[in-house]
């Protein structure tokens, strides 16, 4: 592809407390108890140089009210801009540090916390802290321009927002110009995405990474995508955009004229069109008949694209006359000539109409919204006039001593690796390493054989979650407590499986005796002799009745001196 350019900015959420407070939260684990609501109004503000971002003044212009959930246990009055900010998590730091290490880059010698400008309600304040920690690196030959350490966003709820994720810190990465196409795309945010959860502590789960994707090509301009979480969906995502930047420059130069936005009211009072009867409508015309029926991509024309304005502002979409008109009831509507009418918005449709006169100009830089392989219109693309200094929250000094303190991550390559010298066949250990259960699995095959640990985790707790056992009751202190027994000889390995199942509910200082009265205690040699003895019928039989507390060598062996 000619001029085509491309990179990616990976936000990673870290599993430490929050980047500014002394809360807590994971999102992704459970559902952040109710806690107390508030509204505020956000306003742009100029950056340090004293211009104002023209993607906070367009967000400013639409002149909403947001409304926020703050749960009591999980955010705070930070969170809520009533507190100032705390120092800087030394923890998330700590990850961020080992994170740029492991891919080789070079640390800044202060850490500055800056305001980035946010007016789209996400930030309570208006503004996101973000921290530049690194520049320079490289993975699987494609630059890394900087590292940062920065607030995640509040949660969208129908409602507004929630702050449970507000404040989270996050890991942004972003690369070189360097992704070559779509698959390259998916094959780099997936090697990144492996090297993050085998560096670091990282957040898992839907939402806790996101990737946002800057394209652009011969003739075009930089669009920023937000919000990719389906990694399969990049390659689409990617091809489509290029496609669509190549139809918009192939429509530069064309000129276009347009009547002014007007009530049309009057022509729908008594429209079978359920959707504008009895409202207030606007409308204009313009001389580009068939215009809006230009395929950008498929599944998308330049009618689609342009209904994406009206929805950034506020508005359910817009009716135009190059549409079937059919579905809306309005095939008979009398006007001659292109024409395009939104119900209860003026300010959307004159969104609408101001971008369908720059239609001739070309591709605007824009922000836009990843939805599957497609993208909707979100804002103007942000520039640097949002950025300025975060006076209440110090500096933090990036010493020889404190770097030197770090351990730089591991390499997903290195994990496997390590695990493969626990024992574990490549499979498993390539299975453990992608698991969210990484970290739990390391810390378990201290007190028992990693094998097992391994197959206990991404197996037998998958098959029992199918059977609906409620394994996610079970924590890291009641498996510690079950392999505890199981390494002390008095479960087999048999019954350490189905003692999973027996104890969800029971605390881990009941385990023993719980599993005891439920028939789980292994029996010592002697029983097992003295019990197979008496046993009338095979070996098979006799493991398919005892299973759970006999260990099968030592059967074995009990039947064979009961042959002899």
């Amino acid at each position: 592809m000619k001029g085509f350019k491309c990179g990616v900015e990976i936000h990673q959420r870290l599993d430490t407390g929050k980047l500014f407070c002394n809360c807590y939260a994971n999102p992704s684990k459970e559902d952040a108890e109710a806690g107390f609501k508030f509204a505020r109004r956000l306003r742009a503000t100029a950056g340090e140089l004293g211009a104002i971002d023209r993607a906070a003044v367009f967000q400013a212009a639409l002149g909403k009210t947001y409304n926020y959930d703050a749960p009591l246990e999980e955010s705070c009055l930070v969170e809520c801009d009533d507190e100032p900010p705390h120092g800087l998590n030394a923890e998330a730091m700590e990850q961020a540090l080992a994170v740029a290490k492991a891919l080789k880059m070079t640390l800044v010698d202060e850490v500055q916390v800056m305001r980035k400008t946010v007016v789209d309600g996400s930030a309570v304040g208006g503004f996101q802290r973000t921290s530049l920690v690194a520049v320079g690196g490289s993975l699987a030959d494609v630059g890394i321009q900087t590292l940062c350490l920065e607030e995640e966003s509040s949660a969208i709820t129908p409602e507004g927002y929630r702050l449970d994720r507000l404040g989270i810190p996050l890991l942004e990465i972003a690369t070189a110009p360097e992704i070559r196409d779509g698959g390259h795309c998916r094959e780099f945010c997936e090697a990144l995405g492996l090297l993050l959860r085998s560096a670091c502590r990282v957040q898992r789960g839907i939402g806790s990474i996101r990737q946002d994707v800057n394209i652009s090509i011969e003739g075009g301009s930089r669009i920023e995508i937000k919000g990719v979480q389906d990694l399969k969906a990049l390659p689409e995502l990617v091809n489509n955009e290029v496609e669509r930047q190549q139809a918009l420059v192939k429509l530069k130069g064309t000129k276009i004229k347009a009547s002014p936005v007007g009530d049309w009211s009057g022509l729908f009072a008594k429209s079978p069109c359920k959707i504008l009867a009895g409202k207030k409508v606007y409308g204009f015309t313009a001389d580009c008949p068939g215009l809006l029926k230009t395929q950008m991509h498929e599944g998308k024309t330049l009618g689609n694209e342009l209904a994406g304005y009206a929805r950034a502002s506020g508005a359910k979409g817009v009716i135009h006359s190059d549409e079937e008109l059919s579905k809306y009831c309005l095939q008979d509507f009398p006007k001659k000539g292109f024409w395009m009418v939104c119900a209860g918005n003026a300010k959307a449709l004159e969104a609408v109409r101001a971008r369908l006169l720059q239609v001739g100009e070309g591709v605007p830089e824009e922000t836009r919204r990843a939805d599957g392989g497609k993208t909707d219109y979100l804002r103007p693309l942000p520039g640097g006039a949002r950025m300025y200094p975060e006076t209440d929250v110090p500096p933090v000094a990036l010493t020889a001593a404190l770097v030197a303190g770090v351990k730089q991550g591991k390499s997903f390559e290195e994990r496997v690796s390590g695990y493969e010298k626990m024992g574990l066949g490549r499979d498993l250990a390539v299975k453990v390493a992608r698991s969210e259960k990484a970290a739990l699995f390391e810390s378990l095959a201290k007190a028992a054989e990693p094998k097992i640990v391994a197959a206990f985790l991404t197996e037998k707790m998958v098959e029992l979650r199918r059977k609906g056992v409620a394994v996610d009751e079970i924590g890291e202190n009641e498996l510690r407590e079950l392999f505890k027994l199981y390494k002390g000889g008095f479960l087999t390995k048999a019954g350490l499986e189905a003692a999973l199942e027996a104890v969800v509910g029971v605390p881990p200082k009941e385990f023993k005796r719980a599993l005891e009265e439920k028939g789980f205690k292994k029996l010592d040699a002697k029983q097992v002799k003295a019990l197979a003895r008496g046993f009338k019928g095979s070996f098979a039989e006799f493991m398919a009745e005892n299973r759970l507390r006999v260990d099968p060598a030592e059967a074995r062996r009990a039947f064979q001196k009961k042959a002899d």
